[in-house]
């Protein structure tokens, strides 16, 4: 070992010692390695700005000449100065803040009485106010059936009183979007009816834009035992909040009874001010407190309309439409403005018989673009298409041969060749059929004709007498045609659930014609559509948003407008209105209308589904619509609300959670309110969901899916004959690029069809179970219906 160790060693006198050394083994395991102890300096800290080296490096030998380049936005700044800045932004928002206080100080404070038991009496809540106060402190200045307006100098406030009126659901929904404070009124004694709860339900699925107050309202006249409750008001109103607690979860309740209740009341009111929300802001709106007809003829149905009202909200214009709910949209001739007058009272004593000059504003027709919502639209029909309005709809009657003396209950057993055949054969008649039969003439004498569903001659007078009976009963009021339809939805919805979107594959029309539409999709999510592809002829008639947002700008900037400021006492003439306008027993509440809102286009609303209606409802059925203050009927096209490009049809109104109805409606910018009703056969509305707008986008791709089904008949491994899918070897090689999937995970394709009924060899991804059901999944566009039709309470 040690031979051969000195061998390996390099003994030359030029060699140094440490190259001598380095070849020993022991000398080779001597590098020394730090432990966790050894001390580590913290970096030099210095500061935001960068250092030296850091800058030297940034720069790269280039030299910056003085006072070229940007300025530094963190340059330091005397404390002083910083001071002053801060002092002037902390002013110019106070100021803002004091002009905006103004401005809502200066117009009286509207506020919305809604009763929620049939037993409070509104009238004695306002007598109340009025008979509590000190004569001197409150002025009574305007009283009609349902608005009072009451002054409390006291408490510095000037409101307007209206009390809604529960039977009617639209006139409550309107003033409710116009008003500043809703005034909810609770019964402790008396639950609240379906019907109240209905109207709440609507109420609070428009939103809630104003200030909300609840007061627990007694009457000691009405109540015996009102003693007994004033002395546990806590537990009043606790019960009485936890009544209210699906409708309004953090309730905050005031009790009112008498003159001590009545002053805590009044301060709190007097404390609220409305809730500035976008909605509110956009466009201007008014409640009218006065209306005249002003015609040449007394006789003329249309004529000159004046509107007096505080104007509040955003700016109006007044080249642009406004619209009054149920009545549709009008056009100003000119607008009186008259800034509202002094509320302290000095200013009031010292300007006493005084009243502020109008000022008139002209609006300019040549400005006043008639936009219309019914636009007119010629889609040029052929003249080989059939009118629908002019097919008559008949039932149809079926005639068969069956022997004599055969009772109608007998007949519709007895089965005729004509029942198999296709629909189309149906329309033949079937006494042709009756003459190519043998021995015809012999068989006439033994047999005679009845038309099933009609009662023969001769019948028993005992079943007429008993029909009679039965209709005058139970049976009288039974619509057996609105049963049968509810029938046939609930079990179609029934199917859809349980095998959502699979159909039959016909054996009568082939499936490429039956589905020359549709087509297959490799990625759903994924997969670019041609949103301008095989577009409708209705959508010629729409405008389509380049970008909304800007659009939405533009219509909001009022600069180089003919303008009318909000907080201002207005008179509004409108041109070519009805005589309606004045004899309407609601008040009128008017919006204003911003750029291009008079335009179609197609809407996207986002909805959840309202608890309380089960039936089921089909897509493109008719519903009523309210979009913001605008009220309509239309089918809808309901969608999931999903994310990406594509977006799968819905067949029926879920039961529950979100999902995206697309109409054809009016443009209404974003964001703004929904409510759904669907019309019941009496008349009346149920509320089926709410929510806001989505979107104006007209290429929002909704694809309808049809799943077709089949069975597999041989399994090989990853291969198996699948059957029952098709019936013929044409529609396997139309359809033989489209991918199939099964139940169980599995994907496919379509090698070769396998003779001519219908049977194809198809290869998976894996092995392939019995019990598994093979799947092909087709696609279309599908697009909304025109079908808009506005409620109007004029003809």
């Amino acid at each position: 070992m040690h031979y051969r160790y000195t061998q390996n060693c390099s003994w030359n006198k030029a060699s140094s010692y440490r190259s001598r050394t380095t070849s020993f083994p022991w000398t080779m395991s001597s590098h020394h390695r730090s432990g966790i102890w050894v001390q580590k300096n913290k970096n030099h800290k210095h500061g935001q700005h960068k250092s030296k080296g850091t800058l030297h490096n940034q720069q790269k030998g280039r030299v910056v000449k003085p006072g070229v380049g940007k300025r530094r936005k963190d340059q330091a700044i005397n404390k002083i100065v910083r001071k002053n800045q801060k002092a002037q932004k902390k002013a110019l928002r106070d100021f803002k803040s004091f002009q905006e206080k103004q401005k809502v100080d200066s117009v009286p404070l509207d506020i919305l009485i809604i009763p929620l038991c049939e037993q409070i009496s509104p009238e004695k809540f306002l007598d109340l106010l009025r008979t509590t106060q000190n004569e001197e402190d409150v002025e009574m200045t305007e009283k009609s059936v349902n608005c009072v307006r009451l002054k409390f100098p006291r408490f510095k406030m000037d409101s307007v009183f209206r009390v809604a009126n529960l039977g009617d659901l639209f006139g409550t929904l309107d003033l409710a979007k116009a008003s500043d404070v809703l005034l909810f009124l609770h019964d402790p004694f008396e639950e609240m009816s379906a019907e109240i709860g209905s109207v709440l339900s609507s109420v609070l699925g428009q939103g809630l834009p104003a200030a909300v107050a609840h007061c627990v309202f007694i009457e000691v006249e009405r109540d015996q035992n009102v003693q007994v409750f004033l002395k546990e008001k806590s537990e009043v109103k606790k019960s009485v909040a936890k009544r209210i607690e699906p409708w309004f979860p953090d309730a905050s309740l005031e009790f009112v009874c008498g003159s001590p209740d009545i002053s805590t009341f009044l301060f709190r009111i007097s404390n609220m001010r409305p809730q500035m929300t976008e909605y509110r802001e956009m466009r201007p709106f008014l409640i009218a407190t006065d209306t005249v007809f002003i015609t040449e003829n007394n006789q003329s149905e249309e004529g000159f309309v004046e509107i007096s009202g505080i104007l509040k909200g955003g700016v109006l214009d007044v080249n642009h439409p406004i619209h009054i709910p149920g009545f549709g949209n009008y056009f100003l001739e000119e607008v009186r403005v008259q800034p509202p007058g002094s509320q302290s009272k000095k200013e009031r004593d010292r300007k006493v018989g005084t009243v502020p000059p109008a000022s008139c504003i002209k609006a300019n027709p040549n400005e006043q673009h008639s936009e219309s919502e019914d636009v007119e639209f010629d889609e040029n029909p052929s003249e080989d298409l059939i009118d629908p309005s002019t097919v008559v709809s008949q039932k149809k009657r079926t005639v068969k041969l069956v022997p004599k003396g055969t009772s109608q209950y007998q007949a519709a057993w007895i089965v005729d060749d004509n029942d198999d055949n296709e629909a189309g054969d149906e329309s033949e008649g079937a006494e042709d059929d009756a003459m190519d039969v043998e021995g015809g003439d012999n068989l006439d004498q033994e047999c005679e004709k009845m038309s099933v569903g009609s009662v023969p001659e001769g019948a028993d007078d005992e079943l007429v007498e008993e029909q009679t009976d039965k209709e005058d009963g139970y049976d009288g009021r039974f619509d057996e045609e609105n049963e049968r339809e509810a029938y046939s939805k609930a079990q179609a919805q029934r199917m859809d659930e349980q095998f959502p979107d699979e159909l039959d594959t016909p054996l009568d029309v082939p499936a490429r014609v039956r589905f020359f539409k549709y087509r297959g999709l490799d990625d759903y999510r994924s997969t670019q559509w041609d949103v301008n592809e095989n577009l409708p002829p209705d959508y010629a008639r729409i405008c389509k948003f380049s970008n909304m947002r800007s659009f939405k700008k533009a219509a909001l900037d009022f600069s180089n407008r003919t303008t009318v400021e909000p907080y201002n006492y207005v008179t509004l003439k409108l041109k070519n209105a009805p005589r309606k306008l004045v004899d309407s027993s609601s008040p009128l509440t008017v919006f204003g209308l911003l750029m291009h809102e008079a335009k179609m286009t197609v809407a996207n609303l986002s909805l959840n589904r309202v608890v309380g209606f089960d039936e089921p409802l089909k897509s493109n059925e008719e519903f009523v619509f309210q979009l913001g203050f605008r009220r309509f009927r239309c089918t809808a096209l309901l969608s999931e609300l999903s994310p990406g490009r594509l977006h799968k049809f819905l067949r029926f109104l879920p039961n529950a959670g979100h999902f995206v109805a697309s109409i054809y409606a009016p443009i209404i910018y974003p964001p703004t309110p929904v409510l759904m009703y669907k019309e019941t056969s009496d008349g009346a509305l149920t509320l089926l969901a709410s929510g806001s707008l989505l979107s104006l986008d007209p290429d929002r791709v909704v694809l309808k899916r049809v799943v077709l089904s089949g069975h597999p008949f041989k399994i090989n491994v990853r291969s198996a004959v699948i059957r029952f899918m098709f019936f013929n070897k044409d529609d396997i090689n139309w359809f033989k690029k489209v991918r199939l999937t099964t139940k169980h995970g599995r994907t496919g394709e379509i090698k070769e069809p396998l003779g001519t009924h219908g049977h194809m060899k198809c290869r998976f991804d894996g092995q392939l179970q019995s019990s598994d059901t093979v799947l092909l999944k087709l696609y279309k566009r599908v697009f909304p219906k025109w079908t808009y039709a506005p409620m109007l309470t004029i003809a």
